[in-house]
């Protein structure tokens, strides 16, 4: 029961301090946050910050890790699908539980979580974006740099439609997505 009792207390402080690093996420870039300001604002000790984290970039790290591992299993059943499924389920995700992985992919987040999304993006890409291209051979070199476009195009794509309030509904993007990228590249 004591154990119960103790992961419930566990959940609820790391709760506090993702609302905390949201709210603040909200106000100002991650370089400029505080681990003073996190714990402020989650109205928690500052152990019981160091009791789960390092600081600020383990945070990140571990939340991200989190996120992530709850997001795969979804977006790997679209993988499989269409890529406006792939794309539908990640903006679908942005806009509800992912909130905090939203604000790390703004320009005001976390670089190194922007990389993250970037390589799942590559990995995307060359799973496959190459795999479908139409009458086109492509030699290793510009497959390489033919998936980098298109990956980090979907990622600045996604991450404007963040940095602008993610004003336009998950469906709108995908019909903006839809008719943007050049069809002939996709089945």
């Amino acid at each position: 029961m004591e154990e119960a009792f103790l992961d419930v207390r566990v959940q609820r402080t790391i709760k506090k301090i993702t609302q905390a690093l949201i709210v603040l996420l909200k106000e100002k870039s991650l370089g400029e946050i505080t681990v003073k300001e996190i714990i402020t604002k989650a109205k928690i000790s500052r152990g019981a910050f160091y009791l789960h984290y390092q600081d600020k970039n383990d945070l990140i790290q571990k939340l991200k890790n989190n996120y992530l591992h709850h997001f795969f299993p979804q977006i790997q059943t679209a993988l499989d699908g269409q890529r406006i499924d792939f794309f539908l389920e990640a903006l679908n995700f942005l806009k509800g539980e992912g909130e905090l992985i939203a604000l790390l992919l703004s320009t005001n987040g976390s670089l190194a979580v922007q990389n993250d999304i970037r390589n799942v993006l590559q990995q995307y890409g060359k799973k496959y974006l190459v795999k479908q291209l139409k009458g086109e051979t492509l030699t290793p070199l510009e497959e390489h740099y033919f998936v980098i476009y298109y990956s980090n195009a979907a990622f600045s794509v996604m991450q404007e439609w963040i940095n602008r309030g993610q004003q336009e509904s998950p469906e709108e993007m995908m019909n903006i997505l839809d008719a943007i990228v050049p069809k002939e590249f996709f089945r």
